[in-house]
């Protein structure tokens, strides 16, 4: 999903890919946990935005994989961002104990001496300006809820916005998907992402509506689409028959198949 959005094809490819509902984002199942899942989980809550969930998680890695380099180096850039150089600067000298990152925590301490809080660091500033004020460690906030308060914090963050309409998109919810189409225009899309138009025709045709009630335009292409969906899962004599004639259509990678049949990936 990560790959998808920093190429730009989150909101138009997402469903070629295995999608399956009631999947939590943001923390690897317990069952499921190895030494890289607290900062892998980290790393994602800090581009987001949750500076403070990305610390806890951080120093959840820190406790359970010992002092490796990567770890290091994220908790410095954490308490830098946070406004406390000297803890940055800590974990710097720590670093600087392993041959191989010498130069980086070298470089990195120049820095902070130079510039304590990273005023000047583009990374830096971009984790400042989408950084929440509310404090949801103590919270069980849903990933709608944590993502919501991202975009409260900042609506032009874009990483927050699209993981919400793909959250949406997955949980079979083309309501909340169209509802949201007016944050379109906090951001640079040079059209409606593919996915979310299929999920503006399928939310229009449910509800027995004009496709021009709701301002968006919709490709040709998904339009034709949508209509050999529809023939196809009207016309198969079983369900089976509408997924295998679906699939050989080419319509398996569409929002169509996934919210008729809950799978994807063609």
């Amino acid at each position: 999903m990560l790959a998808l959005y920093h190429t730009g094809r989150l909101g138009d490819e997402m469903f070629h890919y295995p999608q399956r509902r009631d999947v939590d984002w943001f923390a690897t199942p317990t069952e499921q946990r190895d030494l890289g899942a607290f900062f892998q989980e980290s790393r994602l809550y800090l581009e987001l935005g949750h500076v403070n969930l990305a610390e806890r998680c951080a120093y959840e890695a820190l406790a359970t994989s010992g002092e490796q380099p990567e770890i290091l180096e994220h908790l410095a850039v954490i308490h830098a961002v946070t406004g406390r150089p000297q803890t940055a600067k800590m974990f710097l000298r720590t670093l600087g104990r392993h041959l191989f990152y010498r130069g980086a925590a070298h470089a990195m301490l120049c820095r902070l001496e130079a510039d304590p809080t990273l005023e000047n660091d583009p990374r830096a500033s971009r984790i400042r300006a989408n950084a929440v004020a509310t404090d949801l460690i103590a919270q069980e906030a849903g990933p709608d809820e944590l993502l919501e308060a991202l975009l409260r914090a900042n609506p032009k963050n874009r990483l927050a916005f699209e993981l919400l309409m793909a959250r949406y998109l997955s949980d079979g919810r083309p309501d909340k998907v169209v509802a949201n189409l007016r944050r379109l225009r906090d951001f640079s899309y040079p059209n409606v992402p593919r996915h979310y138009q299929e999920a503006l025709v399928a939310h229009a045709w449910s509800c027995g509506r004009s496709l021009a009630d709701f301002g968006f335009a919709v490709d040709p292409g998904v339009l034709d689409d949508a209509r050999e969906f529809q023939r196809i899962t009207t016309t198969a004599p079983s369900p089976h028959e509408a997924v295998r004639a679906a699939l050989e259509a080419g319509l398996g990678g569409t929002y169509f198949f996934y919210l008729a049949h809950g799978i994807s990936g063609g």
